[in-house]
């Protein structure tokens, strides 16, 4: 099972296994990840108490909790940390919180000046993401290609002379509605609701298409995480019976 930690630093899951709606399918095919995650390496040092621990140690950390308590699940992010390490987690809240908002500020300026490239790698890296929890058939990672093209997104706003006359519609209806197909079916009725709202929000000609856009891109990475901590503990519960066996 390998760890993997998300942008924000704040969040952690195993990676493999059954996952929940149509993520189920990707297991024992691909490894899902995330376009902003890194694998956590072994690291030299035993006794520093900031070295990073190896994959095999992670294991052996999973296997005891798993022993220890069946019920053992990764917690979500938004679940706030006691101790030294919800410090940590606060802090890495706000340097992303900053981050965020000042590389929304750079892509306003972009977009005022009618360049996209950067606007087009937030996609990009989405269209990644998604395509990592969705089952490995050539049709689904297809469709995700397709509908998340950033030439095509590019060539349509190019086309709508800028943001604010660009339909967000097709591109923010696909991607919520791939994400209720990865997630599990009792978060369905949610996610429809929040797409309902936003779309309303969206049809407002006074609306900010920036910090519309923004909000659109920070549910949906939330979302991602979300599924990649409930895909985890899925697999984590399959695990437990045939750990009591041996």
């Amino acid at each position: 099972v390998a760890l993997v930690v998300s942008a924000s630093g704040a969040r952690a899951a195993a990676a493999g296994g059954t996952g929940v709606g149509e993520a189920d399918e990707a297991e024992g095919e691909k490894e899902p990840g995330a376009g902003a995650s890194a694998s956590v390496n072994g690291g030299d040092s035993h006794d520093d108490s900031n070295s990073v621990p190896s994959e095999a140690e992670l294991k052996a950390m999973l296997a005891r909790k798993l022993m220890q308590d069946p019920n053992f699940q990764l917690p979500s992010g938004n679940e706030q940390l006691d101790g030294p390490a919800g410090g940590l987690q606060a802090v890495a809240k706000m340097v992303n919180v900053t981050a965020r908002r000042a590389l929304w500020q750079m892509i306003r300026q972009d977009f005022g000046e009618q360049r996209y490239d950067r606007f087009l790698a937030l996609v990009g890296e989405l269209a990644q993401r998604i395509k990592s929890l969705t089952p490995h058939r050539p049709d689904l990672q297809r469709d995700v290609d397709e509908a998340l093209d950033v030439e095509l997104i590019k060539q349509q706003i190019e086309h709508a002379d800028g943001l604010a006359d660009w339909d967000l519609n097709p591109f923010c209806s696909f991607v919520v509605e791939r994400l209720k197909r990865l997630e599990a079916p009792a978060h369905n009725e949610a996610t429809a609701r929040w797409l309902d709202e936003f779309q309303g929000r969206a049809a407002d000609s006074g609306a900010d298409r920036v910090a519309l856009l923004a909000q659109f891109f920070d549910y949906c990475h939330d979302k991602l995480d979300q599924i990649g901590i409930d895909t985890a503990n899925a697999f984590l519960r399959g695990l437990v019976p045939v750990m009591h066996e041996h």
